[in-house]
């Protein structure tokens, strides 16, 4: 049996994260995953969801990066209100 070490939770990029730092829609990000524009993820979680290393998308393209960077960094609607 394998065991899958993921990263730490700050360094782990959610599709909706990217979704948003590219500004598509999730029909559009699914055509650039298929069309080979947007990295395959690093990693998946519960079977479904799609998980890319903060690494991957900065060698990829760092100014999606920095802007990843700055949507990671807005609190919580729950922590800011």
């Amino acid at each position: 049996m394998t065991t899958v070490i993921h990263p730490p939770v700050a360094k782990q990029v959610r599709s909706q994260t990217l979704m948003a730092a590219l500004n598509v829609c999730p029909a559009q990000f699914q055509r650039f995953m298929h069309d080979g524009k947007v990295p395959r993820p690093d990693f998946y979680q519960h079977g479904h969801y799609s998980y890319w290393h903060i690494s991957t998308i900065r060698r990829w393209r760092p100014d999606v990066a920095k802007a990843v960077e700055i949507i990671k960094s807005i609190p919580s609607l729950s922590a800011a209100a």
